[in-house]
């Protein structure tokens, strides 16, 4: 996955573990009422099923890359879930 400079993702959950490694760049990164973390290069993470994936950013100026890997049930048709805006 990719993240150009300034841009975030959206709050969203997924129905399984999900797994993350900074390829290159900086990365937020916050679940639940957790506080964000500033991951970096060669830095991991690892988000339980079902939790609130609320800050996903790239804070830099370069791009950021990252692999993430969501363990999920076979018949699951979504691994990203939205959270409804409120």
């Amino acid at each position: 996955m990719t993240i150009e400079p300034s841009k975030a993702g959206i709050s969203h959950r997924h129905p399984g573990p999900g797994f993350g490694y900074i390829l290159e760049g900086e990365y937020k990164w916050g679940i639940d009422d957790q506080p964000a973390r500033l991951l970096k290069a060669g830095d991991t993470f690892y988000e339980p099923a079902g939790c609130m994936h609320r800050v996903s950013r790239n804070p830099g100026k370069v791009k950021t890359r990252l692999r993430a890997w969501v363990i999920h049930p076979r018949e699951t048709k979504d691994i990203v879930i939205p959270e409804p805006r409120r």
